[in-house]
C-alpha cells in the first residue's frame, strides 16, 4: 500500500465503499518496511476519522500483514465514529 494511495484516500471527502488488500510480503517481517507499512495505516485512519465518517458503509481491509491495517485499540474510536457502516471485514492484531 503507498503513501501516495492513503493520502489520495485522505484528500476527499464522501467515501462510502471501499475494498483494499494490504499484501504481506517477505518485505513486511523487516522493522523498517513494518513501520512504513504502520505509518501508511495512520494516515489512511486518520482520513478516514477526518473525511468519511459520516459517509463509509462498507469496509473490506483484507491484511495480510499484521499490524495497524488490523482492527486495534489505535482504531476502534475511529470506527466507531462511522455511524453509517453496515458491513465491516477486518482483521485483528491481537497487540
Amino acid at each position: 500500500m503507498s503513501k501516495a494511495f492513503v493520502e489520495y484516500v485522505g484528500s476527499y471527502s464522501g467515501l462510502e465503499d471501499l475494498k483494499l488488500y494490504v499484501p504481506n510480503s517477505r518485505w513486511s517481517r523487516d522493522p523498517t518496511i513494518a513501520n512504513h507499512l504502520n505509518e501508511h495505516a495512520d494516515v489512511f485512519w486518520g482520513a478516514i476519522e477526518r473525511n468519511h465518517w459520516m459517509t463509509l458503509r462498507h469496509l473490506d481491509l483484507i491484511s495480510r500483514y499484521e499490524g495497524e491495517w488490523c482492527f486495534s485499540r489505535n482504531n476502534a474510536s475511529t470506527l466507531r465514529q462511522c455511524r453509517k457502516l453496515v458491513t465491516l471485514k477486518i482483521g485483528v492484531y491481537a497487540s
